[in-house]
């Protein structure tokens, strides 16, 4: 019984070790070697990629679906429906640049705005596409008033209703700004 495990197993050995390779590949691609020499190897065809102009739309449409997308995202975490504010003018120097783009938390509740804060209110009640950034300098709860003022001595200040006031900008020491982007929001709208 053993002699016949081994026997059986010299056998095994004997036929893998003659197994021809090249006869059963011919044996397969025998119809195929008619029309061409298959064992040659040839170079394989290069496939056509996207052109330039093609990859930049891709890019493009990445680019507005994440912009997109993001707005929203921080409109709802922030609770505020101006999440990103551009400074429109330069009288907050060197705290805040003119142009640069600001990030803005909403308030829950207007106590929360103290002396030295920047915040973000609407120039007219009616009308809140015109956003202004100043800092505060003085607060009048019971009238329900803030007093805000740019950093330049030139600059005067300007008495604004606590409902006019949309949030306050990210950062209590150092705003969270990203510098000149204003300029490229601007270039890119055609502006």
């Amino acid at each position: 019984m053993r002699y016949m495990k081994k026997n059986q197993k010299n056998k095994e050995i004997e036929e893998i070790s003659t197994y021809n390779t090249f006869k059963v590949f011919e044996d397969i691609y025998r119809d195929e070697g008619e029309k061409e020499d298959y064992w040659q190897i040839k170079a394989p065809a290069k496939k056509r990629g996207m052109g330039a102009a093609s990859r930049f739309l891709i890019f493009v449409f990445i680019l507005s679906v994440l912009g997109l997308g993001i707005y929203p995202v921080l409109a709802y975490f922030l609770k505020t429906p101006y999440p990103l504010v551009v400074v429109a003018e330069d009288n907050l120097a060197p705290v805040v640049e003119k142009n640069d783009l600001v990030l803005v938390r909403g308030l829950v509740d207007k106590t929360e705005i103290e002396p030295n804060d920047l915040v973000v209110y609407a120039s007219d009640l009616t009308d809140n596409s015109n956003l202004l950034v100043q800092k505060v300098v003085d607060i009048n709860r019971e009238k329900g008033l803030l007093m805000v003022k740019g950093e330049a001595a030139e600059s005067a200040g300007e008495a604004v209703e606590m409902k006019q006031v949309m949030g306050k900008v990210v950062g209590d020491e150092k705003p969270f700004r990203v510098p000149f982007m204003g300029q490229l929001i601007g270039y890119l709208a055609g502006k």
